[in-house]
């Protein structure tokens, strides 16, 4: 979807420095997220009517009793298109509206019973044969695609379902890309297919990219001059295919076209179809990724990183660059808002919506309907508090010097997740539940809690296992915690009932929880038990590599609260740290919200944060700062939420 959603009221400064904004504005960039956040925050609802009456369509037989095989080889001048509305299985189609440099533009070789179908004939051409190709025996399937399947002249209504287009590549069957670029040579060809086979560079247990034996240098440019051609192609520039191919995910394919006569190897990664190479997206994105990741390491020169560069910037995967980088990373967010402001759009406003789709927000921006316009780095920076994007204090002095990206990438938390496996799955929920934005800061609810006694690693027994278990996140969440451990909480519990009495309703705490083996009903994709077998993973694991825990109790309500009821992993410098730690837990379960004709679906989110207390504020909220995220088991399952205030960052409040 290119075309224009509304009028225009947000202007793209996203080149400018936060400071620029905050003195053409006369006022703390604060004062301007409040104004943005009441008059334009709206809940990110989907449109029921929407997802009931998907419009597809399919072609209808020409008088010989076939389909159309491809535009200008003997098909009929006109092919019918039938509307099907409530299917189960359809194609979502995925190309620019503007056609590329050389491709054919022709329209009007398919109809509809009120209308000539706008769409290039290429396009359907290309839809028709590759799912014929996709369903071989089993027969077509409908197709779906923007231009044809919204009515581009209802305005309303076109607002409205274009809210919720994210849904129809998430629940495709298949979703198809549209590249015009060519691959012209035989060697071309079997360098891709030697790339998406991962003959030439693969992934080791640690995330890095690793050379395979057998090619040279001259192959290794060639590969990289091929993969810079593919995506120069402008499927790759444009906001809404972002959006199309991250939520299709898996279920996106690409057809590359390539010169008449070349042969496809046997391996099964480049298709079948005639003059075409049928690659998945996430598997070329993959590879592409390791190799420009690889090839840059070991090659310096600028014209080899630049080129490796933008081709990462264009097909980057995600899951593959965060392994590489290893250490705590800022949330996913920040790296969608930098591809998304790299990506041509006809309207600035749209990269709002396509942020919020693409991140999993609750809450959406919406362009103003008045004569405010509205900064488009001051409406992601809006779109980011109100989803609870946790952005740690600054010094107030230096942090606007910078835009919006700059700002996001030094303050948004690093979050240290607690499996290497799925630590992006991880970073997306770790988000604070927002109940609203004051002048005083991010209202939240959730736990406070005080560290105390710390465990010295000496007290646990050593790691039997000659090589400690690496769980994958997908495992813990079908199977639970393993045998392993088990024991090893187990001797969490002796020390801890060797230790103090006051750790007795923590041991209890700890007692119940390893006497479930049984899997609870998995209502949502991130229920409470997995979040807990995740941090007592990171225990178990602390344990095995020598690092400090320490206990904590609970602080919310009563002053003489005595309950140990969690453990925190902590390294030595955090334990020496002179004064009085707190930690800030919340959890908010996923829920879905339906009224009227709309659905609302809400993320679970949780959070532990060590964080400092405003002592000298004096608050029916008590108000926090962020320090740095912290990892632990903890145990406040029944107990009741209490509001907390997280402070805005001094630097919007000047």
């Amino acid at each position: 979807m290119e075309s224009p959603t509304h009028s225009n009221t947000v202007r793209d400064d996203t080149e400018c420095s936060l400071s620029t904004l905050r003195a053409q504005a006369g006022k703390p960039l604060r004062d301007i997220v409040l104004e943005i956040h009441n008059q334009q925050w709206r809940p990110n609802n989907k449109s029921l009517e929407f997802q009931r009456e998907l419009r597809c369509f399919l072609p209808a037989e020409s008088d010989t009793g076939g389909l159309p095989s491809q535009h200008g080889s003997g098909r009929p001048v006109e092919i019918w298109l039938t509307p099907c509305s409530k299917v189960d299985n359809y194609v979502a189609l995925s190309y620019p509206w503007t056609p590329s440099y050389g491709e054919d533009n022709t329209t009007g070789g398919y109809r509809l019973p009120e209308r000539t179908v706008e769409v290039r004939n290429i396009v359907l051409d290309r839809t028709i044969r590759f799912i014929r190709y996709q369903r071989g025996s089993r027969g077509m399937i409908p197709f779906w695609t923007d231009r044809i399947s919204i009515d581009q002249e209802d305005t309303p209504k076109k607002e409205k379902y274009m809210q919720s287009m994210d849904l129809v590549y998430q629940r495709c069957t298949f979703a198809v890309g549209y590249l015009w670029v060519e691959v012209k040579t035989q060697r071309q060809v079997h360098h891709l297919s030697s790339l998406l086979a991962g003959h030439i560079v693969e992934e080791t247990v640690d995330g890095q990219a690793a050379w395979r034996e057998g090619f040279d240098e001259q192959t290794w440019y060639e590969v990289l001059d091929l993969l810079v051609q593919i995506t120069d192609d402008q499927w790759w520039s444009r906001a809404w295919i972002f959006q199309e191919d991250y939520l299709a995910g898996t279920k996106m394919w690409l057809l590359i076209r390539h010169a008449p006569g070349l042969n496809k190897p046997c391996a099964g990664n480049l298709g079948t179809l005639s003059g075409e190479l049928v690659v998945k997206s996430d598997r070329l994105r993959k590879y592409a990724t390791l190799f420009c990741l690889a090839l840059r390491d070991l090659d310096k020169r600028p014209p080899v990183r630049n080129a490796c560069q933008r081709v990462l910037q264009r097909a980057g995967k995600y899951t593959t660059l965060h392994r590489y980088r290893r250490s705590g990373q800022p949330t996913m967010t920040v790296r969608v808002f930098t591809d998304l402001t790299k990506r041509d759009i006809t309207v600035p406003s749209d990269m709002l919506a396509i942020a919020a789709n693409v991140c999993g927000y609750d809450a959406r921006i919406l362009a103003a309907n008045n004569t405010l316009e509205t900064s488009l780095s001051l409406g992601l920076l809006t779109l980011c508090m109100s989803n609870g994007e946790i952005i740690s204090d600054d010094d107030g002095e230096t942090a606007c010097y910078g835009n919006i990206l700059d700002f996001l990438r030094k303050h948004t938390m690093r979050i240290n997740a607690p499996l290497v496996d799925g630590a992006l799955t991880f970073l997306k929920h770790s988000r604070l539940s927002v109940k609203d934005l004051s002048v005083t800061g991010i209202h939240t609810e959730g736990v406070l809690w005080k560290l105390s006694d710390p465990i010295h690693p000496q007290h646990f027994r050593q790691c039997t296992s000659a090589a400690p278990e690496n769980r994958s996140q997908r495992d813990l969440f079908r199977n639970g915690l393993s045998h392993y451990q088990r024991s090893r909480l187990n001797d969490l519990l002796k020390v801890l009932t060797q230790r103090n009495k006051l750790y007795g309703r923590l041991v209890e705490d700890l007692e119940t929880y390893l006497a479930v083996h049984d899997r609870l009903a998995r209502r949502d994709d991130w229920p409470p038990r997995f979040v807990m077998d995740v941090m007592a993973a990171y225990v178990v694991d602390a344990m095995d590599t020598g690092k400090y825990l320490q206990v904590a109790r609970l602080v919310s309500g009563s002053a003489h609260d005595s309950r140990y009821r969690a453990v925190f992993v902590r390294d030595r410098n955090e334990i020496k740290r002179s004064g009085p730690t707190h930690v800030f837990t919340s959890w908010a379960r996923a829920n879905e919200l339906i009224q009227k004709d709309m659905k609302r679906k809400r993320l679970a989110k949780y959070v532990s944060i060590e964080v400092s207390l405003d002592e000298k504020e004096q608050r029916q909220a008590r108000s926090l700062r962020s320090r740095g995220w912290t990892n632990g088991l903890c145990f406040f399952g029944g107990e009741t939420k209490f509001s907390f205030v997280f402070a805005w960052p001094k630097s919007l409040c000047k």
